[in-house]
Formats: C-alpha cells, sequence, structure tokens
C-alpha cells in the first residue's frame, strides 16, 4: 500500500505539470507570467522526488536506468554547477532573478523532473497517457491564446500577437510547437479509428495557427526547417506505408512553396500592411532587430574570449553586455540578459565545455533514436560507414521506433534548436524538452537493468530511518527553494502596486506602509534580492520628488534605501547596472561626490555604453567641471555618431563653455539645422544669449502650435531681449486682438516690455 501510493503520488506530480503550470498567472507576485509558473513547478518536483527515492529504494524496478541522454544530461548538470561556482555572481547563477527565474536550481529541478519522470513513467501506456493529457491542457491553452484573434475577425489586419497565458508570444510559439509534432507522433502511433487522427490533426492545426499568430519569426521558420527535415527522412526512409512517402514528398514541396509564396508577396501591399503576414514577409538583415540580435552575438563573442572554458556563470551576460557594450545598440532596451541565441547563451554562462555539454544532450537523443541498437544495447558506429550496415541499423531501428516516428521526432528537435537560435528558453520549454528526453531515455531503455539493481533496501529501514529523512530534508528545501522567494515577490509586487479595497476600487499606499513592505522584502535576502533593491532605488527617487510627502519619509527613505543599495553593491561590485541605480539614487538627494565616484566607476565597467557617460558627464556639468564633461559627451557622440540624444548633449556642452559656433555646425551637421527644439539646448542658448537661435526655435514652435500663447509671450521677451522691441510689442499687440481673454495680460507684459 505505501509503495503504491508513492508511485501514483510521483506519476499524479508528473501528470499535474503540464496540466497546472501553463495556465499560472499570479497576479500577486512580481513577473506574474513567470513566478508562479516556476514556483508551482518547483515544489511539485520537490514533492515528486522525495516519493520517487522512497519508491526507488524500496523497489528496484522504479530506479535509473543507463542510456547516453542520462549521461550527456548529468555531464551538463555537473558542467554548469563548475561554470556557476566559478562565475562572476555565483549567488545570481544559483538563484536567477524573479525575471527569469533560472540559474542552477532550474538546472537541478529540470534534472529531478527527468530522472523521476523517466523512471514512474516506465510503460508505453503512462506515456501516451501523459501526451494525450498535455496535449488535452494545450487545447485549451490554445484556445486562450485565440481569444483576441476571434475578437477582431473578421478584420484580418487587426489581429494582435497572441501569447496566452504566458505573457510573451515567444512561449506561446515554442509550446505550440512542441504539441504540433506531439500531436503529429500521436497520429502516426495510433491504429485506431480514422476519426480519432483525425481530431489529432486539427490539434496539429490549431497549434499551427496559434504559433503564426504568436507572429515570433524564429518558431515559424524553425518549423518549416522542421518541417523540411522531417518530411525528407520520411521521403527516405519510410519503405512500408507507401502513401506516408508520397504524402511527405507532398508536404515537402508544399512547404517549399509556402516559403516561396512569402518571398513572392514580400513587396505587395497585403505583405506589407497585414501584420501578421508582413512579419515574416519583411525580415530584412539590417533591420533593428536582427541588426540588434548581430551585435549582441558579437558582443557576447568578446566575452566568450575573455571566458573561453567555463564562461561566466548563467544569468551573467549583464557583466559580458556592460564591458563588450556595442554602441550601435544605443537605441535598443538597456541592459540585454541574455543573447537570444542558444549557442551564445551556453557559450556566456558554461564556456566551450557549457557548449558542447548542452550540445551532446540533442546529439545523445538522435544517437538513440538513429544509431543506437536498443536489442543489441551497444552503439553500432561500425554499422555507420557502409551502405549495408546503414541499412541494418534502418531495419534494426524499425523494430522500435518506426520510420516516420524517427522522422518526426528528428524533425521536433530540428526546429526547437533552430527556434533558440533567435530566442532562448523558459520553464514550459525546459518542460517539454526534458518531457521529450524522459521518454526517448524510456524507450531505450526498456528491458535493460536499473542501475544498483542487486542494493536491497529493507522496508522497515525505508519507512523508520528513510521516510523521516526525506520528509525533514525535503520539507527544509522546499521551504528553504520557494517560501522566501514567493514572500519577496509577493511583498514587491504589494510595494510596487496600489492597493485592492474590497469594493473593487484601488488607493495609493502611504509612503511609510511602502517602506515598510520594501524592509520586509529585503530581509529575506534571497531570490531576487538585487531586483527588489533597484526598484527600491526606483521608488526612493520618486518619493525625493513627490509632493506632499512628509521630510522625515523622504529622509527615512533615503537612508535605507542608499544602505541597501551599497550593501548589493559591495556583495556585486562588478555590476555597472547596479552602479547606474546608485548613482541616479545618490543625484536624487544631493550626493554629488558619491554620484561622481560611482558613475566613474560605472564609465569604468562599460566604457564603451553612452547612458554611464551622459549621467557622469551630467554631474561633471552640474558641478562645474565643463571641460571634463565636454570630453565625456564628446566621446559618447563618436561612439555612435548617429545617436541623437548624445548629438545634443555634446551640443549643450559646447554652447555652455562658448563653443557657440563647433555646437552650431554639429547640430547642422547630425539635425541638419542648429535650430533644433530641445528644451536643454534650448535653455543653454538662452545662457549664452544666442536669441538668434532662440526666436528661430520659438518661431517654430508658434508655427506648429499657433493658439500657444505662453510661447508667444516667451517670443516676444526673447525679440525685446536682441534688441528688437517693436517687434516683440507687436506681437502682443496681435496676440491681444486673437485672444481678447489675455488682454489684460497682454496690456501687463507691454508695459514690463518697455519698461513702464
Amino acid at each position: 500500500m505505501f509503495k503504491s501510493t508513492l508511485r501514483w503520488v510521483a506519476i499524479g506530480g508528473i501528470f499535474a505539470i503540464p496540466v497546472l503550470v501553463p495556465f499560472i498567472i499570479s497576479s500577486s507576485m512580481f513577473f506574474p507570467y513567470i513566478t508562479g509558473k516556476n514556483f508551482t513547478f518547483r515544489i511539485i518536483t520537490e514533492v515528486v522526488l522525495s516519493a520517487w527515492i522512497l519508491l526507488a529504494l524500496l523497489d528496484a524496478r522504479y530506479r535509473p536506468r543507463f542510456s547516453w541522454i542520462l549521461a550527456t544530461l548529468t555531464i551538463f548538470v555537473v558542467v554548469i554547477g563548475l561554470a556557476d561556482m566559478f562565475g562572476a555572481n555565483p549567488f545570481k547563477s544559483f538563484w536567477s532573478n524573479f525575471e527569469r527565474m533560472e540559474g542552477y536550481i532550474a538546472i537541478l529541478h529540470i534534472f529531478a523532473y527527468f530522472l523521476v519522470a523517466g523512471a514512474v513513467l516506465n510503460t508505453e501506456k503512462l506515456w501516451n497517457a501523459f501526451w494525450y493529457t498535455t496535449l488535452g491542457a494545450s487545447v485549451a491553452i490554445a484556445f486562450i491564446g485565440l481569444k483576441p484573434a476571434f475578437a477582431v475577425l473578421p478584420d484580418f489586419a487587426a489581429i494582435p500577437r497572441i501569447e496566452a497565458t504566458f505573457g510573451n508570444p515567444i512561449y506561446l510559439a515554442v509550446y505550440s510547437l512542441f504539441h504540433i509534432f506531439i500531436a503529429l507522433i500521436l497520429m502516426e502511433k495510433w491504429r485506431g479509428t480514422h476519426w480519432h487522427q483525425g481530431i489529432l490533426g486539427l490539434v496539429a492545426l490549431l497549434h499551427i495557427v496559434a504559433m503564426i499568430l504568436s507572429m515570433t519569426r524564429g518558431t515559424v521558420l524553425g518549423f518549416l526547417g522542421g518541417a523540411l527535415v522531417t518530411t525528407a527522412l520520411i521521403a527516405l526512409y519510410e519503405r512500408k506505408r507507401k502513401v506516408l512517402r508520397w504524402g511527405s514528398v507532398a508536404v515537402l514541396v508544399a512547404v517549399v512553396a509556402i516559403i516561396g509564396t512569402g518571398y513572392a508577396i514580400k513587396d505587395t501591399e497585403f505583405g506589407k500592411t497585414t501584420p501578421v503576414v508582413a512579419r515574416f514577409t519583411q525580415i530584412e538583415l539590417d533591420s533593428g532587430t536582427v541588426k540588434a540580435r548581430f551585435m549582441n552575438w558579437g558582443t557576447a563573442w568578446e566575452g566568450v574570449k575573455e571566458r573561453p572554458i567555463l564562461g561566466w556563470g548563467q544569468d551573467n551576460f549583464e557583466y559580458v553586455f556592460a564591458k563588450y557594450f556595442d554602441p550601435g545598440m544605443y537605441g535598443e532596451e538597456p541592459w540585454f540578459d541574455r543573447t537570444h541565441n542558444i549557442i551564445f547563451d551556453w557559450l556566456i554562462a558554461g564556456g566551450f565545455l557549457g557548449l558542447i555539454a548542452y550540445l551532446l544532450i540533442p546529439t545523445s537523443f538522435l544517437m538513440h533514436l538513429w544509431v543506437l541498437d536498443p536489442k543489441e544495447k551497444k552503439w553500432s558506429f561500425k554499422n555507420i560507414f557502409n551502405v549495408q550496415g546503414l541499412k541494418q541499423i534502418f531495419l534494426q531501428r524499425d523494430r522500435t521506433f518506426s520510420a516516420t516516428e524517427r522522422a518526426l521526432w528528428t524533425g521536433l528537435i530540428a526546429a526547437y534548436m533552430f527556434h533558440n537560435l533567435f530566442v532562448f528558453d523558459n520553464i514550459i520549454s525546459y518542460i517539454l524538452f526534458t518531457s521529450v528526453l524522459a521518454y526517448l531515455h524510456f524507450r531505450s531503455t526498456e528491458g535493460r537493468a536499473p542501475l544498483f539493481e542487486d542494493y536491497r533496501v529493507a522496508p522497515e529501514t525505508v519507512t523508520a530511518v528513510a521516510l523521516p529523512l526525506v520528509l525533514v530534508i525535503g520539507g527544509v528545501l522546499l521551504w528553504y527553494i520557494n517560501i522566501p522567494g514567493i514572500k519577496t515577490s509577493q511583498l514587491l509586487i504589494q510595494a510596487l502596486m496600489p492597493q485592492q479595497l474590497p469594493n473593487g476600487q484601488t488607493v495609493q499606499r502611504a509612503p511609510e506602509e511602502v517602506l515598510e513592505t520594501y524592509r520586509k522584502a529585503i530581509a529575506y535576502n534571497q531570490l531576487g534580492r538585487q531586483e527588489v533593491r533597484e526598484q527600491l532605488a526606483q521608488m526612493t527617487a520618486n518619493i525625493q520628488r513627490a509632493e506632499g510627502v512628509e521630510q522625515k519619509i523622504k529622509t527615512d527613505f533615503a537612508t535605507f534605501a542608499i544602505h541597501e543599495v551599497e550593501t548589493e553593491v559591495e556583495r556585486n561590485p562588478d555590476s555597472a547596472r547596479l552602479r547606474l541605480f546608485a548613482g541616479s539614487l545618490y543625484g536624487s538627494f544631493g550626493y554629488l561626490d558619491k554620484a561622481e565616484e560611482t558613475y566613474r566607476k560605472v564609465v569604468e565597467l562599460a566604457p564603451n555604453k553612452q547612458a554611464g557617460l551622459f549621467q557622469l558627464g551630467e554631474v561633471l556639468a552640474f558641478v562645474g567641471k565643463d571641460d571634463e564633461a565636454s570630453e565625456l559627451f564628446k566621446k559618447a557622440y563618436e561612439l555612435d555618431t548617429r545617436y541623437d540624444l548624445a548629438a545634443r548633449l555634446y551640443a549643450g556642452t559646447l554652447i555652455r563653455s562658448g563653443k557657440d559656433k563647433e555646437a552650431v555646425d554639429l547640430l547642422t551637421k547630425h539635425f541638419g539645422t542648429p535650430y533644433v527644439d530641445d528644451e536643454r539646448l534650448f535653455v543653454e542658448w538662452a545662457k549664452a544669449k544666442r536669441f538668434d537661435v532662440v526666436i528661430a526655435i520659438l518661431e517654430k514652435r508658434i508655427a506648429d502650435n499657433p493658439d500657444d500663447v505662453q510661447q508667444k509671450v516667451s517670443l516676444a521677451a526673447a525679440y525685446k531681449e536682441a534688441g528688437e522691441l517693436d517687434r516683440a510689442v507687436a506681437l502682443l499687440e496681435k496676440t491681444k486682438a486673437e485672444k481678447p481673454e489675455y488682454a489684460e495680460q497682454m496690456d501687463t507684459f507691454i508695459k514690463e516690455l518697455r519698461g513702464q
């Protein structure tokens, strides 16, 4: 009875993961689409792992069996563990953050999930039930995702990118990608009525639509590539069912036709203006997103060259991005934490050892699928290099996998790997990929003796010793791994969001309540600790600028925030991102010496990142170090002369330094005119008494907005300063005639201009 209970706890938990995890959106947590799913997966995995350990002690049948998939996964876990241990920030590499929730702790849970699924789902019947379970859940997810599309039909052009319950279209795309192939594989394996296969075909079609409407180009292209691989393999190796073989040829032709059609319509009005079509037809290598990807990969490669063996550790691309920042990325998001490429991601996280360890996993999958003889339990390398040997391999494999099933699994892996060349994994894709690995591990080890088969543990020992130990250790780990992170996430979102009242209304929380909430969140000092302190720094700066907040509250915020940010900087001194938050915090409260010192360190850590140069330049200009500030802004501009903000800031320091002509030449070269309507430049021109430029800017403002009375008053004042009193008075008189309601004010201004 006890053993049966353990077995069903383990099996039930494995089945619960694809049923529950994709649907969870935790609005009470920071990053609600990420945190809830990950914590749920971790807790379930920890429970089933505990049950499985006891079950494996009681019954050798549930112990792992050797496969090269298990071996390569183990190697990967060990190598990445070493990379994280010796990386740039081991703490972050282990815990990650709320935005991603990956890190080594995620890898350990994924590995545990593989061990349990590969051991307790030990019959084809159980695995079929598992695949139908995840497929059934996926149908509901697909319909949730398609709901916004249904709402705007038949206006095809209004269909938005869909994301279902994932908060990101990319995550829905890869989720659908897996389930397309799962549905097709179940179709292939089904030997009953045709209507059943028809339903599976409709499910595959449903996910194709969902994947396309996610408008994730890398995934759709990956699917087309996977389809080409699948159909080519079926055409080559499917000998028994000619209908499938010729059908695959038809699909192959159809895929090529789809690609050709996309190319043919890319320059048409339909191809350019219909979002869901344009997303795939208007792909240019020099477009913003694609170009940013290439620049990001170049940045990553510089980091790889610095640490080629074990890399920087997981979640540490931040350091590489800062140190080797490509100035051409000034228009992109300020901080990339991923390279958006699976090769470079693992090169950064684990160096060449980590990448090789990762690539061994799909390699072992394909070797088990195509080369290993499951009956002989040995490699068939000797047969690879001759035609008869290859033929024998494929004949043997057909006893375990049909040619079509092998082709579909291969196509799935090809599509998934191609998808990952342009994006990155998330907890859902990890679960699905690991499930596929666990299934092939099971298929490849049927009949193989389990590891440690001869090791016997008395049932009495299990119940008297192992059970209490597992309950205590498992309970402690479950609390330590999950509860502090959950609490921190909940407290952080409470600090950031208004309070929800029972009647449905929302009210802003009192500043002192917000501060106390931050204190509680920081006290856990675990997962997300840097994110909490970054949000605290931003909140404190907002509190300082806010009106109606008591000075004592502002002081309390400042004291606490500065202490906590400094604490985090001490723990993580090489983080340019964190120091930017610290510098901004110092500047908000007038600690300019500390702000200058902090920004100088930012420039040292990220010499080519314009943001650090801007911030340091602003502080130096404020304290009167105009020449040094000007050199910094000049450097920022010369890093990439296309950057508008850099040109404006550099021109501003030139004006402030009395170099009007150089400023005019710079602005004319960059913008085509010196009369750039930028408030900072406007103030500098006014301070420099260049009223010719001030007048030109104000005249343009009025031309663009003729009803703006305030600008007309300012223009009149500029005319007066330029010695054109008559023009100033004439302008105000005209304004008075056009706007009689301002007549009294205009008369007052006229008297002031005339000195009356």
